[in-house]
């Protein structure tokens, strides 16, 4: 398995499907552009998704996540608890054959159309069942489908390139899911620091169809030189957003807005100044690159200079000083910190236990407080009685 950090990415990449199939100028824009540095965020989603796939694949859940924080440790152990419950649900009723980060093509759609699934499984029984599981570590909420119903491209996209992957016919002329055997396609994401459970949705065929067609059209206009491009939401993850001059007129046009908190303006101007803020940041943000790579070349930008990152101190061979110091006469309590096991990992201890217990009169719910989010996130709203107090975030 190829390390989560290190994959080739795919021109068309599912995991930016949202981007380029809206704005297809972006493609071209992008190419030749180096990747910015890796945020802490993206660092984390890579450590974690190492972490989980060699959970999955056998590895002791101690060894895998020792170098993890405990935060970093319950996302992984609500995602592989959830991936090994669907998997035993799925062998109860027969074979099933399960595809942990495979890099997968579909030739029938294009040959730079390509990407790596977390989870993929596929029971080879009367059920017919297809089951795709992805795991966000992130804290934005994302979506298994969005506010007008569409599925999640990402997602979809697995789903094609899983069905391909499998044999089965996935092209613009000939699209038959139930050549293999499939019946029922079923997808999920795993966000535990946004859901308090995984987010499943079930796609029908027609509809996988019809995601096809729109997938297969933008490539085709793509292909054929089409570079319109598009502003929008998914602007801040595009490589040349620093450089984009239909993200630049959007922002510019939308920061010419009344910044100003005057108070005899009503609330619906400074939500729709909050609701234009992303557009805006990204914009910021492409240009932050520009500034970075340039330095990196040696050029000088007045005002601004390189400067080191904080260090922090991490072990090189983890494995090596566990048994120096057991040699050294360190007991295994110094040389591990023992935790309670989460309710979902208590769970999954009393299934493999065959032991039954309600564990509810020991769990209860915890919030670190309000914060604010758009009117279509999952989560339901706070009620708020008037005068009522929060503490500062």
């Amino acid at each position: 398995m190829a390390d989560h950090g290190e994959r080739a990415h795919a021109e068309y990449a599912p995991s930016a499907a949202y981007r380029w199939m809206r704005c297809h100028g972006s493609i071209a824009a992008s190419r030749g552009i180096p990747a910015g540095p890796s945020s802490i965020y993206a660092e984390e989603g890579t450590e974690c998704h190492e972490a989980a796939s060699e959970i999955l694949e056998g590895m002791s859940f101690d060894k895998a996540t020792r170098h993890l924080s405990d935060e970093q440790k319950l996302i992984i152990e609500d995602y592989t608890d959830f991936c090994f419950a669907v998997q035993d649900e799925m062998m109860d009723v027969g074979a099933c054959d399960i595809l942990i980060e495979q890099r997968m093509h579909a030739p029938g759609i294009s040959p730079k159309f390509f990407g790596t699934g977390d989870w993929l499984g596929v029971a080879r029984n009367a059920t017919g069942l297809f089951r795709v599981i992805d795991l966000k570590a992130g804290a934005v909420p994302v979506y298994v489908r969005d506010k007008a119903g569409r599925v999640n491209p990402q997602l979809a996209s697995y789903v094609l390139l899983g069905l391909a992957q499998l044999g089965a016919p996935v092209s613009p002329w000939h699209f038959d899911p139930g050549a293999i055997g499939i019946k029922k396609i079923k997808l999920t994401i795993v966000q535990p620091r946004v859901y308090d459970r995984p987010q499943t949705t079930q796609i029908d065929f027609d509809e996988l169809e019809e995601f096809l067609g729109d997938l297969c059209a933008a490539i085709d206009a793509i292909e054929a030189g089409d570079t319109t491009r598009f502003a929008g939401e998914w602007c801040k993850f595009c490589p040349a957003k620093g450089a984009c001059p239909t993200l630049k007129g959007e922002a510019v046009k939308r920061a010419a807005m009344d910044f100003e908190p005057e108070t005899n303006l009503p609330f619906e101007h400074w939500a729709a100044v909050l609701a234009e803020a992303e557009l805006i940041a990204a914009h910021v943000n492409g240009i932050r690159e520009k500034i970075r790579r340039a330095l990196e070349q040696g050029r000088t930008v007045p005002g601004f200079k390189l400067v080191a990152k904080r260090q922090t101190r991490q072990w090189r061979d983890w494995d090596g000083v566990d048994a120096a110091m057991a040699l050294a006469g360190v007991p295994e309590a110094g040389r591990y910190s023992r935790k309670p096991v989460t309710p979902a990992g208590a769970e999954r201890a009393l299934k493999l236990a065959r032991a039954t217990l309600d564990l509810s009169p020991w769990v209860e719910l915890s919030s670190g407080g309000p914060t604010i989010a758009p009117e279509d996130d999952p989560r339901p709203a706070v009620i708020v009685k008037p005068g009522a107090d929060f503490e500062e975030e």
